[in-house]
């Protein structure tokens, strides 16, 4: 990889000479289009780097960072509102960029594939998971048995060729992690030159996870496959990539060997990102960074991230500071004092204990023998437990073990289910349309209840508030770390702010105003 031209994290040769890079990216730039008097400003800029065939990138960032606007730049597609306005992509010694609309549509699924983030949206519930295999594979040869072989060689290679009736089952039909591995069976059934995976094992359990995270990177060591991996789980890209990319506000800030990055990171940035992840030892305050990315259009002089930096000097506020090679093994970062901070290490830092308030006099939620049926299946038996005011309980477990049961259990969403729920010493109604909204609220997992064409500060406002001067007061009541609180943020569509950014738009709205009864229901 390279962050400025020159090679950065990429792999070595093996005494055969230099490997040829499968994915070289040169001063990538995307901007958006000017539009209502705004003219038109990077959203990505100054992105460079290239991938080895075997090998896999990790690209790590905040919420906004850029990282999905640069993984679809690699597939020759940008969001509506967006365009490549500079530098190349170039895949096995050819730019895609120069193509045409026709030729980029017969490069992807062939020599280029995309895995998203959630299958079950990118699989056609109507067609049975063969057929949508089969359709995969008319591009891949025209020999009927040569097919039906690379067919079966797809569902061994990720694990499914063992699953009874696979190739006549529907979607919903599968698990979370049967449904990734499909989609991971489809995006290598033409054996690509480069793949681009967006966080394929978000809301996946940590056993489904590893068996994920395993096939990509058996797949990816198989066909000499260049691999682009976008997460924000930091634990998930250290175990998978090679080499890491840290984005800031669409610029690379920290780019090298994946265990040099994260073990003496050269940014302050990587070091917040790293402070930030939580234990599992001990229960401490989580060190979040001050502030919020500034928006394109709105960044301040010099280096981006000097306003929320500890290590800021003078020095920073001159100019965009250019990366800083740290060690030889291509290791830099976007920084004056890059060589400093990485002398500092990841030193355990002091870390300060959660406090705990007074102890409340009975249990905020109570929940007493529930069981919940599906059909004359039952999934959730005599489940008991209490959850203190101001304390959080966790429910974990691997997939399939009741989770989201019991959580739809608790705000009403499921209609068959006994036993005794009490809020606050009160009994719960078991529908949700009986009960008030102060009482339990539901943040949705992946199908959020945000209308893509809706502004997400509406979406956030109570529909009582028709009127825009409340809606706006009542958007502007919201916590300023809260994201779309920030100015002009509410006025986004649900489909403009990055994905981090959309659940807090479905977030039970807290403010002052009554929140509307059809925030749960939807």
């Amino acid at each position: 990889m390279t962050g400025n031209g020159d090679k950065c994290g990429a792999a070595a040769g093996n005494g055969d000479g230099e490997l040829q890079a499968r994915l070289m990216v040169e001063n990538l730039q995307v901007l958006r289009t000017p539009s209502r008097g705004h003219k038109a400003v990077d959203v990505v800029d100054e992105i460079s780097f290239r991938v080895q065939p075997g090998e896999v990138l990790g690209l790590v960032g905040e919420s906004g960072s850029g990282k999905t606007t640069m993984a679809l730049a690699l597939l020759g597609h940008v969001r509506r509102g967006l365009v490549i306005g500079d530098g190349k992509i170039i895949v096995d010694g050819q730019d895609i960029l120069g193509l045409s609309h026709s030729e980029l549509q017969h490069l992807r699924g062939r020599r280029i594939a995309y895995v998203p983030q959630d299958p079950s949206s990118a699989l056609n519930p109507t067609l049975k998971v063969g057929t949508q295999l089969r359709e995969v594979l008319d591009s891949y040869s025209n020999d009927q048995k040569a097919r039906d072989d690379r067919l079966t060689e797809m569902l061994a290679e990720v694990g499914l060729s063992t699953v009874p009736g696979i190739l006549d089952s529907y979607p919903h039909q599968l698990s979370g992690g049967q449904q990734q591995r499909v989609g991971l069976a489809m995006a290598f059934a033409c054996r690509p030159q480069l793949i681009v995976l967006d966080e394929p094992t978000t809301g996946l359990d940590v056993t489904t996870q590893r068996r994920v995270l395993e096939t990509i990177r058996d797949l990816c060591q198989s066909y000499r496959v260049a691999a682009v991996y976008i997460s924000h789980d930091l634990a998930v890209v250290a175990e998978i990539a090679d080499h890491v990319a840290v984005m800031y506000v669409g610029r690379v800030g920290e780019v090298g060997p994946a265990r040099e990055v994260f073990t003496t990171p050269a940014h302050p940035y990587t070091r917040g990102l790293l402070r930030a992840i939580p234990s599992l030892t001990d229960a401490h305050v989580l060190v979040g960074m001050a502030g919020q990315p500034p928006r394109p259009g709105n960044r301040p002089p010099g280096c981006f991230f000097q306003p929320r930096c500890e290590f800021a000097i003078p020095d920073c506020e001159q100019g965009q500071p250019p990366l800083v090679k740290v060690s030889e093994s291509g290791h830099s970062a976007r920084c004056l004092r890059a060589v400093e901070v990485a002398g500092l290490g990841r030193a355990a830092e002091e870390r300060v204990t959660r406090p705990t308030g007074p102890e409340a006099a009975g249990p905020m939620l109570d929940v007493r023998n529930l069981s919940a049926t599906y059909g004359p299946k039952t999934v959730l038996r005599d489940v008991n437990f209490a959850v203190p005011g101001r304390q959080c309980v966790a429910v974990v477990g691997m997939s399939g073990s009741g989770k989201t049961t019991l959580a739809r259990c608790l705000v009403g969403l499921h209609p068959t289910w006994g036993g005794d729920v009490f809020f606050a010493g009160k009994p719960l109604a078991r529908g949700i349309r009986r009960r008030s909204d102060e009482q339990l609220r539901h943040v949705h997992r992946r199908k959020p209840p945000v209308l893509p064409r809706q502004c997400a500060g509406r979406c956030r406002a109570p529909l009582l508030l028709t009127a825009a001067r409340l809606r706006r007061q009542a958007v502007a009541r919201l916590p300023p770390d809260d994201g779309i609180g920030r100015p002009g943020r509410g006025d986004e569509r649900a489909h403009v702010p990055a994905r981090g950014h959309r659940p807090r738009a479905r977030r039970p709205h807290t403010g002052q105003a009554p929140p509307a009864r059809h925030d749960a229901r939807r």
